[in-house]
């Protein structure tokens, strides 16, 4: 199990506190723990796509960056990224789906 799934799980035990521990700071860490899981599974995906070495795509994991991803994703939302084509692509309901959850998050 990577990284993404253990801290998918564990946001989902977060989210179910026991009576005697504090909802509220169960829920908000529940919260932070999934936006995490999203993170590091959007980089492991990119990373494994990536055809280098496995010290090179380690490095290429280590350079994405939190506020970068969030600004591509709002640009996915409202449907004003244009990526590397000319022209413009559509933006699939998937990807859109994606990246309006990490913003959420």
């Amino acid at each position: 199990m990577g990284i993404a799934e253990e801290l998918l799980a564990l946001a989902g035990r977060l989210a179910m506190p026991a009576r005697d521990e504090p909802e509220q700071a169960s829920f908000r860490r529940a919260v932070s723990t999934a936006y995490y899981a999203l993170f590091h599974l959007l980089v492991q995906d990119a990373a494994q796509a990536w055809a280098g070495s496995g010290s090179a795509r380690f490095a290429l994991e280590r350079r994405f960056e939190h506020r970068i991803m969030k600004a591509v994703s709002v640009s996915i939302v409202h449907g004003s990224w244009k990526g590397w084509a000319v022209p413009a692509i559509p933006v699939p309901a998937e990807l859109r789906s994606v990246a309006t959850t990490f913003v959420y998050l």
